[in-house]
């Protein structure tokens, strides 16, 4: 019994889903700094590059403006935003192609943000 539980978790473990995945070096932002962030997959590769206009800002459900944009860099997104306004902020990256196990996949990802002042001493 215990040797066909090991060839099943053997058989199953190289089969990880290569979904992409959002990050943000930093969860405490203050306004002022920058945001930044990686958009990467641990075992597939993107579709087509993600551009500037697949990406948007929402507080709420009004779209708001940021200073932002993406680099492509050697298989990983690069991504950058100057936090110049206080709230909570959703950050939404639609339409991310990605392949998995040869098949093309589309995704949306979205990532929370809180930008507040907090007094340094």
């Amino acid at each position: 019994m215990k040797v066909i539980l090991f060839l099943t978790f053997l058989l199953v473990l190289p089969m990880v889903l290569a979904t992409p995945s959002f990050n943000i070096q930093n969860e405490a932002i203050q306004p002022g700094e920058t945001i930044l962030g990686i958009i990467e997959i641990e075992n597939g590769s993107f579709g087509k590059e993600i551009e500037s206009s697949d990406v948007s800002f929402f507080q709420g459900r009004k779209e708001v403006f940021f200073e932002y944009d993406i680099l492509y860099y050697e298989g990983t997104h690069y991504f950058y935003a100057y936090a110049v306004a206080e709230g909570n902020f959703t950050i939404k990256i639609s339409n991310i192609l990605y392949s998995e196990e040869g098949v093309l996949k589309s995704i949306n990802l979205e990532k929370e943000a809180s930008i507040k002042s907090v007094p340094i001493f």
